[in-house]
């Protein structure tokens, strides 16, 4: 059942990952901010730590505390969250969910499905570049849901917020009250497009370097007789998806986006877009290597949508 602003905080008397007693009700004095995530290697999870150590020093001068709940052991909250993150809050290890059932935090395979949206693809990006590695460990249950719970100083809800997807929390200038104005001066809209540049240059790299040096064994796997007119092409293609990753490898430094180097963007969106119409059309007649074209389509379709992003937003 979920619980409601202007409640009594369901108290809970447990030990954090070093062995130090915590009993809810007896933090005294001061706020707590009660967050639910999912396992240690989460990504997600991690980024939006982070921006919480953003604002750590905020949320002393408030003497808003931070409790994180995880699923996963106290060895693996230990490695990668309380090493990774330095800063002073309590880390929580449940897993057997006890905490979740009493605070009413529950999985969610639909609500884990709705993290697919760009903002969610655009979280994932950010999580990555910040060295956050996507596909870590699972500990628990993969589909669990965040949910946050700020408390004032008598331990009552002033908060309840139950995420409805992984990335869905309170935000960070709700739970420390800054004003917009200051939240705009402190936040930056840059278009952080490096590492989409990266992983486009390396997807298309790897293509062309199978085309190129390897176009015989691929004309075989298909079921075609190779020739030396099949190979040629083959070859020619290859050097042509070589071009494109170093393109995309030179330009990851640059401005992109709107007005800036809209051919880049263009090509890209051009070939990504295309090829993904392209096999969307003529997946369902191919009969060998399926599992390839599959994977071909979502790959050149995600980096359509990216690209679709990045050609409407002008970087600041």
């Amino acid at each position: 059942m979920k619980l409601k602003q202007g409640k009594k905080a369901p108290n809970f008397e447990v030990t954090d990952i070093h062995g130090t007693k915590i009993n809810l009700h007896q933090l005294s004095n001061e706020k707590v901010l009660l967050t639910f995530f999912r396992y240690a290697e989460c990504a997600l999870c991690n980024l939006r730590i982070s921006e919480i150590k953003n604002e750590s020093e905020r949320l002393k001068e408030l003497d808003i505390k931070l409790i994180a709940v995880f699923q996963s052991s106290k060895e693996s909250l230990i490695a990668s969250i309380y090493d990774k993150h330095a800063f002073d809050f309590t880390i929580i290890s449940d897993p057997e969910s006890k905490l979740y059932n009493l605070y009413g935090v529950k999985p969610s395979w639909i609500k884990l499905l709705k993290t697919t949206t760009w903002k969610g693809i655009k979280s994932m990006l950010k999580a990555s570049s910040k060295g956050y590695k996507l596909g870590g460990k699972v500990e628990g249950k993969f589909n669990q849901i965040p949910a946050d719970f700020l408390l004032n100083k008598d331990k009552h809800i002033e908060i309840a917020h139950y995420g409805d997807n992984l990335i869905d929390h309170i935000a960070i200038k709700r739970i420390v009250k800054i004003p917009d104005s200051i939240v705009s001066e402190k936040k930056t809209n840059k278009m952080d497009t490096k590492t989409l540049m990266l992983l486009s240059s390396f997807f298309l790299g790897v293509i062309g370097s199978i085309l190129t040096f390897f176009p015989d064994e691929i004309i075989s796997s298909i079921g075609i007789l190779p020739n030396p007119i099949s190979t040629l092409s083959f070859q020619l293609l290859g050097a042509l998806y070589l071009g494109f990753a170093m393109l995309n490898w030179m330009a990851k430094g640059s401005l992109i986006g709107g007005i800036y180097n809209k051919p880049i963007v263009v090509g890209n969106l051009m070939h990504f877009g295309v090829g993904a119409f392209a096999l969307v059309k003529i997946i369902s007649e191919i009969q060998v290597h399926l599992e390839i074209a599959i994977s071909l389509t979502a790959i050149y379709a995600i980096f359509a949508i990216l690209f679709v992003y990045v050609f409407r937003t002008n970087p600041e």
